[in-house]
């Protein structure tokens, strides 16, 4: 019920679909204690098993395609290289903050220059 509560809270209604499904599919649900009654249970058992792995290969694959892990393995293919990847962004990083700043000054001082003889205030 907690869960129901968070998704409920957050407005996650593919959460809510999902607990929803898991609590009529659930094979706890069952009260019978014929064959059936538990085969039943056993394939509801299977079929919520197979659910879960399904959802973790997602999982799995989003993770594999993120942004995060494609940096990663850029930084592994890069230091069997003998390279340091990080350390060379922050020293590209680094260059372009300089080269940012030197054409933030440039542009200061012409202003300044444009400024130079002309009155701010009237006297």
């Amino acid at each position: 019920m907690a869960e129901v509560n968070r998704a409920y809270e957050k407005g996650d209604l593919s959460r809510l679909q999902e607990l929803l499904y898991e609590w009529t599919t659930s094979p706890e649900r069952l009260k019978g204690e014929s064959v059936g009654d538990e085969l039943v249970k056993v394939i509801r058992n299977i079929a919520r098993v197979e659910n879960r792995i399904a959802a973790i290969d997602n999982e799995i694959n989003y993770f594999m395609n993120s942004e995060i892990q494609q940096l990663r393995k850029r930084i592994e293919e890069v230091g069997n290289e003998g390279r340091d990847l990080l350390l060379e962004m922050a020293d590209d990083l680094d260059r372009d903050i300089r080269e940012s700043k030197a054409e933030g000054y440039d542009i200061l001082l012409k202003l300044v220059n444009k400024m130079d003889g002309c009155r701010l205030f009237s006297e």
